[in-house]
């Protein structure tokens, strides 16, 4: 594969190639035929090693922070990432991004990400013998931004072996290594399948993944048609509708269709505030196609109607 789909955005103090005999105290896995570099950040450090294999380019990220981070990267392309969470709570999901900017936060301490972006051709070869995988591939084209995930399932033995097997080959022997990690990769994929058909999943690690796919989804698309129906956006995110609702009022403290006001709102009082645009034009921007039912609903949220709202520009009527 192609050299590296993500990109860190981090305010570095310092970026240093590494031999695999200069590593840090903090590495737990030194990859003997991978490529590393020390980040050093305010909050701490980041290890990142790196391979390219012909069907996935592999990263193994270890963190060894000394304050809370936030991390911010970035996808420059439609990427299938297989994610492992080696520390605290060890899950693992199958997750599609799409081409964006990413946060993940992250607690004062050690964390370590295993990351295998692989192959878009070698996985579809592969899914007449895991359909399970395929609603990454059915969506996709719906869920334009943010990322799709399968589901969080807890990293055991069976699917953390293989993945820490690829860790450890001996570079000294290229094609015994080539093979041998694409044996390990066709293992984890197996494992985690029949781990989606038996709906073994880690809750807690799932409805934070899908609390964020709510979220992306809902503010690329909350103006779109496609918004108001709840039954098909639950069956978009994988998810059952009594499902979304609970995982949006616990995530955000509101049901899905206020999430979805919410978003419109806000992003109609933006446009009155900073735009020229009439009342009419704002209501179509933000998904309602009648300019008298936007402006009930505005007044009903904030307590105002538009034409009360201060205009920077002078042409705000409802034409």
């Amino acid at each position: 594969m192609k050299q590296p789909y993500l990109t860190l955005n981090l305010p570095v103090k310092l970026t240093e190639d590494l031999s695999l005999e200069n590593l840090p105290d903090f590495c737990t896995y030194p990859i003997q035929y991978a490529s590393s570099k020390l980040i050093t950040i305010p909050e701490g450090q980041i290890l990142d090693q790196s391979f390219s294999h012909k069907f996935s380019h592999i990263n193994l990220l270890e963190y060894n922070l000394q304050e809370d981070a936030t991390i911010s990267y970035t996808v420059d392309e439609s990427s299938i990432v297989m994610l492992f969470i080696i520390t605290g709570s060890c899950s693992c999901a199958l997750t599609h991004y799409h081409p964006g900017v990413y946060k993940t936060n992250f607690t004062q301490g050690n964390h370590k990400l295993l990351m295998f972006n692989i192959s878009l051709n070698w996985l579809l070869e592969k899914l007449p013998e895991l359909p399970g995988l395929l609603p990454l591939f059915d969506h996709a084209e719906y869920v334009q931004k943010g990322l799709l995930s399968l589901g969080f399932c807890p990293s055991l033995k069976k699917l953390i072996t293989p993945a820490k097997k690829i860790l450890i080959l001996d570079k000294d022997c290229p094609k015994k290594m080539e093979s041998s990690i694409t044996r390990h990769l066709e293992q984890i994929l197996k494992k985690y399948h029949g781990m989606l058909l038996q709906k073994h999943f880690n809750t807690a690690t799932v409805h934070e993944q899908k609390a964020l796919e709510i979220d992306r989804f809902v503010k690329a698309n909350f103006s779109s048609k496609i918004i108001e129906n709840e039954k098909t956006i639950a069956d978009l995110l994988l998810l059952s509708s009594s499902n979304l609702n609970r995982i949006s009022r616990k995530a955000f403290g509101m049901p899905f269709h206020q999430l979805v006001i919410k978003y419109r709102m806000h992003y109609g009082l933006k446009d009155l505030l900073l735009s020229n645009k009439s009342i009419k034009e704002i209501a179509v921007t933000v998904g309602y196609e009648d300019a008298s039912y936007f402006s009930r609903a505005f007044k009903n949220y904030f307590g105002i109607s538009p034409t009360e709202i201060p205009r920077a520009y002078s042409k705000h009527s409802m034409n």
